[in-house]
């Protein structure tokens, strides 16, 4: 399954801010909630940072969408769908801390999965109760791993 692309937008027919790297979809078409998190965040990172970060969550997409069909991150993200995030997130986790060697870089990609579906959720949250569904998208923690991630008042601490 060709699961999408990572891309460089500098089409003069694109404005200025929409300039740099983009995920699409199997059809070419933008990320939907990749471009917007991208957008947001574009200000406040190194362009090699930016594409990094990006590269990591193009990881939890192609997963998201050998897991549970195509569009499958960007439709648990807009319909706030808590049990199919919680089977994202778990089953991303659980591939990223069984391959053989695990790395500082995979860590990484954790935290930058994880932060990018916690900012998309609390965007998307409009009540108190955004905290207790972030909760509920975590994995379970193992008596033998390190503490998974808490949320705390809206921020990923470890």
């Amino acid at each position: 399954m060709d699961a999408g692309l990572f891309q460089q937008i500098y089409n003069s027919l694109v404005p200025i801010a929409l300039h740099g790297p983009l995920l699409t979809d199997q059809s070419g078409l933008p990320r939907y909630w990749s471009t917007i998190w991208s957008v947001v965040s574009s200000g406040q990172l190194a362009a090699s940072t930016h594409t990094k970060k990006l590269r990591y969550i193009e990881d939890l997409y192609v997963h998201a969408d050998r897991l549970l069909g195509k569009h499958a991150l960007d439709d648990a993200l807009g319909s706030l769908n808590e049990t199919a995030l919680a089977e994202i997130l778990e089953s991303w986790f659980v591939s990223i801390r069984n391959r053989s060697a695990v790395t500082r870089s995979d860590e990484k990609r954790w935290q930058t999965g994880l932060a990018f579906v916690t900012s998309t959720v609390t965007w998307l949250s409009t009540s108190g109760t955004s905290n207790d569904r972030l909760q509920r998208c975590q994995p379970a923690r193992k008596a033998d791993q390190r503490p998974a991630s808490k949320i705390d008042q809206g921020r990923t601490v470890i």
